[in-house]
């Protein structure tokens, strides 16, 4: 007999994995582009530049990608779990 407190007994669902959704975290004007939102949830697969597009942000807004806290082009691939930080150009006169 198997108990539920042994070190035998394992959830049948432990073995799944569900991924994480990537996070999209913008700031500063960009931030109108997607409802005022700080961060959006979005699916992993595309590269920064068209996940961007999907999100209506203007590509050439954007100045500098950061995806898990280090520097990435715009056609870095978005993985499950990654937090990518969008930083827009700066402009001033």
């Amino acid at each position: 007999m198997l108990e539920i407190g042994s070190d035998r007994f394992q959830h049948p669902t432990s073995n799944l994995q569900h991924p994480m959704p990537a996070q999209i975290k913008v700031l500063g004007i960009l931030k109108s582009y997607v409802g005022g939102q700080s961060q959006v949830d979005v699916d992993a697969g595309n590269t920064v530049r068209e996940t961007m597009r999907a999100l209506n942000i203007p590509v050439d807004l954007v100045a500098l990608v950061m995806v898990n806290d280090q520097p990435q082009s715009k056609e870095y691939r978005v993985q499950d779990g990654d937090v990518i930080t969008l930083i827009a150009v700066v402009g001033g006169g």
